[in-house]
C-alpha cells in the first residue's frame, strides 16, 4: 500500500491553521514580508513545502489562470505551471530564462553548450524531445530578440512532473466474462478484439472503448479537460466508408480546425461507448482528479465502472486502500491507448524579479526537490575523468552510464541505513557492514568498466519482446541471485533446513559473519509471510524451497522501498526529490529519478515487480503508444473553443 498524495493536503492545511492561531495568541508580532511561490493544490510533499515556506509564502491554486494572474499582477515570483502555459508567459514577457548555474549550483552551466548537453543527459528522452519540438522552437525564435541562436522552452521552464492518460476499469465492479479474463483479472483485449471482428489499430481509443463496453463497462467518468479531449478527437476523423483515420492527430488547434476536433471528440465518444456525449447517465465529465479516483473506487457507485484519467491519478486508484479500506489495493486495471498525450509541469520564474529575489528562489529550491541535480553534474564529470564515458559517446550512451552510476549510488545510500542499523543491533563493527556494502555496490554499478557485460546485456534486453519482464525492469535481483548461487550455496542449504523445521532463530545465533547473519535474518523476520500458502510452505521440496528463498533474498537485497520509516531522515536530508515523488506519484521528468522509482517503487521481495502498477507508471513512446503535447493558443481562440466545446458536450 502506497501513500496517497491527496491525503497530505489536509495536514498542510492543519499546519497552516496552527500557525495562524499561534500568531494570534502571541499578540503583536513583526511579520517579515515573504514573496509568493505558487503551485497546484497538493502538488508537493510536506517536507519540501517546509523548505520553501522558510523564505516564501507558498500558495496553492485551483486553476492555472489564478497563477497566471498572479504573475501578471506581480503577486508571484515563481511557481509550477504547464508547458503550454509557460509558452504564453514567455510570449508576453511574464517569465524569464532560468539561471541554471545558480539553480543547480554549478557555475560551468553558464556556458550554453554545456548546459544544453547536461539538460539532455538528465531529462528523460521523451521530456527532452517534448521541450525541443519544432513548434516551440520556431515560435520562440519568432519572438526572441536574439536571432543568432535557437530558443528552447526548457530555458524558461525546468520540468517538474509529467503525466499521460489511461483508460481505467474497476475489476471489482464488473464481472468480466471468464473467457475474456486474464489470470490477474485484467481484460484480454487481444481475444476481445478478435471475437468482435474489429478493424483498425487494436490500441486506438475508439476500439478500446468498444471492447470495454462489450465486456460490461457501460458507464465512464471522463476527465473534463477541453484541450486534452480535442487532442483525442484529432486522432479520430470519420471517413465516408465508415472507417476512421488518425492522420490528423495533433495538439495544434487553429481557427480552421477547432470545431472539427471537438466534433470528432463527440463522435469518438458516441462510436466508442454507443452513448451520446451528453448522456450524463452513462458519460460523466469531471475536472477534479481526486473526485474521479474516489468515484471509480467507491464500492457503492456502480453507476461508474471505468474512467479516462491521468496515469498519476490511476496510481492513486490502484493503491485504493488509502481511499477505501474495504476496496483494498489492485481493484483498478488500465490500458494505454495509441494516440496519447504528454503533459509536463515545470518551474517558471517571474520576469520582474530582482537579482536578490532570484538568488533566494534558486538557493531555496536547490535545497528542496532540485537538491540532487548539482551532485549529478559532479558525478558526470567524475565519469568523464575516469574514462567511463567519453565526449565521443552518443548522448544516449552517456545518459545510460550516468543513470546506472547514480541509481547504484541511490541504492548504496539507502541500503547503508539497513546495514549500519543491523551492525549496531548485532554488535558488529561498522567496517563489516561497509565491506559487505562495498562488495555489493561493485557488483551492481553497471557504469563500472568491469560490469560492461552486465550493462550491455541489460540494455540489449530492452528491445527484446521475449525477455523476462522483471529482468528488463531491474537488473539487480538477477545479479544477486547469481551471486548467492555461486557464493552462498552452503548457507542456502542451511537456511532451507532451518526453514523447514522452524529453527531459523538457532541458525541466526550461530552466525558470526555480518553478511551471513544479515541473510539469515531476512528470512527469519519474514518467516510468517514466507510460509503462508500463497508463497513457500515448509512442505515444499528442498530444491524448490532453495530456489524460491534464493529469489526472495535476491529481491530483498535489490529492492529499496523509500516509503519505509527507516529511510525518512535520509529522504529529508538528501533525497527530497524522492520524498516528493512518494507524495505526488506523477512521473519524474529526470531520467535517474524515473529509473530508480521504476525499478523499486512497485516491487516487493515476496512478489517481485507489480506489472499492473508499472504499466500505469511507464511513459514510453513505442509502436503501440504515441505522444503529443498540447500547443498554446490565443485568448481569442480559447474563448471560441470553450464556447463551442460547452455547446457540444454539455446538456
Amino acid at each position: 500500500m502506497k501513500l496517497n498524495k491527496k491525503v497530505l493536503l489536509y495536514s498542510v492545511a492543519a499546519l497552516a491553521g496552527v500557525a495562524t492561531i499561534s500568531g494570534l495568541v502571541a499578540g503583536k508580532i513583526n511579520f517579515k514580508y515573504k514573496p509568493s511561490i505558487w503551485n497546484y493544490k497538493s502538488y508537493i510533499s510536506d517536507e519540501n513545502l517546509r523548505v520553501i515556506d522558510k523564505n516564501f509564502d507558498y500558495k496553492q491554486f485551483d486553476t492555472i489562470s489564478q497563477f497566471s494572474n498572479a504573475l501578471i499582477n506581480n503577486k508571484a515570483v515563481a511557481g509550477i505551471g504547464s508547458d503550454f502555459f509557460a509558452f504564453n508567459l514567455v510570449k508576453n514577457n511574464h517569465i524569464q530564462k532560468i539561471d541554471y548555474s545558480k539553480l543547480f549550483g554549478v557555475p560551468e552551466l553558464k556556458d550554453f553548450n554545456t548546459l544544453q548537453k547536461f539538460m539532455q543527459l538528465i531529462l528523460k528522452p521523451e521530456i527532452w524531445n517534448h521541450f525541443n519540438n519544432k513548434y516551440y522552437t520556431k515560435a520562440l525564435n519568432e519572438i526572441s530578440k536574439n536571432k543568432s541562436q535557437d530558443q528552447y522552452l526548457w530555458e524558461y521552464m525546468f520540468p517538474y512532473y509529467s503525466q499521460d492518460a489511461v483508460l481505467a476499469y474497476n475489476i471489482k465492479k464488473v464481472d468480466i466474462p471468464e473467457k475474456y479474463k486474464l489470470e490477474d483479472g485484467s481484460a484480454n483485449f487481444d481475444l476481445i478484439y478478435s471475437d468482435m471482428n474489429l478493424t483498425g489499430d487494436k490500441n486506438s481509443m475508439v476500439n478500446l472503448l468498444k471492447m470495454l463496453n462489450f465486456i460490461g463497462y457501460k458507464e465512464i467518468i471522463w476527465t473534463d479537460a477541453v484541450r486534452d479531449n480535442m487532442l483525442y478527437g484529432s486522432a479520430y476523423t470519420r471517413l465516408q466508408n465508415g472507417s476512421s483515420t488518425d492522420k490528423n492527430y495533433t495538439g495544434n488547434v487553429t481557427f480552421d480546425n477547432y470545431k472539427n476536433q471537438i466534433d470528432s471528440f463527440t463522435n469518438l465518444i458516441k462510436d466508442g461507448t454507443s452513448n451520446d456525449v451528453k448522456d450524463n447517465q452513462k458519460i460523466t465529465f469531471e475536472g477534479d482528479g481526486l473526485q474521479i479516483v474516489n468515484t471509480l473506487l467507491d464500492p457503492t457507485r456502480f453507476d461508474i465502472t471505468s474512467s479516462l484519467m491521468y496515469n498519476g491519478d490511476a496510481i492513486d486508484a490502484y493503491y485504493g486502500e488509502d481511499n477505501f479500506e474495504s476496496v483494498g489495493d489492485g481493484a483498478i486495471r488500465v490500458v494505454k491507448f495509441k494516440n496519447n498525450l504528454l503533459l509536463v509541469d515545470g518551474l517558471v520564474v517571474a520576469a520582474t524579479n530582482n537579482d536578490e529575489t532570484n538568488e533566494s528562489i534558486y538557493d531555496t529550491l536547490r535545497n528542496s526537490w532540485i537538491k540532487n541535480v548539482g551532485n549529478i553534474y559532479t558525478q558526470y564529470k567524475d565519469l568523464l575523468a575516469k574514462n567511463l564515458i567519453s565526449d565521443s559517446d552518443s548522448v544516449e550512451t552517456q545518459q545510460k552510464v550516468l543513470t546506472e552510476s547514480a541509481v547504484a549510488d541511490y541504492w548504496k545510500d539507502f541500503r547503508n541505513i539497513d546495514f549500519e542499523s543491523f551492525a549496531e543491533d548485532n554488535d558488529f563493527e561498522q567496517s563489516a557492514a561497509t565491506e559487505t556494502l562495498d562488495k555489493y555496490y561493485s557488483m551492481l554499478n553497471l557504469a563500472l568498466a568491469e560490469n560492461k557485460d552486465k550493462f550491455d546485456s541489460f540494455y540489449e534486453m530492452q528491445d527484446d519482446p521475449d525477455a523476462d519482464f522483471e529482468e528488463k525492469i531491474n537488473p539487480y535481483p538477477s545479479i544477486f541471485l547469481s551471486y548467492l548461487k555461486d557464493n552462498k550455496d552452503e548457507l542456502l542449504d542451511k537456511i532451507v533446513s532451518a526453514y523447514k523445521d522452524n529453527s531459523l532463530k538457532d541458525l541466526l545465533e550461530e552466525q558470526d559473519n555480518f553478511e551471513d547473519k544479515y541473510l539469515v535474518n531476512l528470512v527469519n523476520e519474514n518467516y510468517e509471510d514466507l510460509t503462508s500458502e500463497d508463497y513457500y510452505p515448509t512442505s515444499a521440496e528442498d530444491s524448490e524451497l532453495k530456489e524460491s528463498l534464493s529469489q526472495f533474498l535476491a529481491n530483498a537485497l535489490a529492492f529499496i522501498d523509500i516509503s519505509e520509516d527507516q529511510y525518512s531522515d535520509l529522504l529529508t536530508e538528501k533525497y527530497l526529490n524522492l520524498n516528493n515523488y512518494d507524495h505526488i506519484n506523477y512521473d519524474p521528468t529526470q531520467n535517474i529519478d524515473y529509473e530508480f522509482i521504476k525499478r523499486n517503487y512497485f516491487a516487493s521481495a515476496l512478489d517481485g515487480q507489480d506489472e499492473n502498477a508499472l504499466n500505469i507508471y511507464q511513459i514510453i513512446k513505442t509502436d503501440e503508444v504515441d505522444y503529443k503535447g498540447i500547443e498554446p493558443i490565443s485568448q481569442d481562440l480559447q474563448s471560441l473553443v470553450d464556447s463551442y466545446y460547452y455547446n457540444r458536450t454539455k446538456s
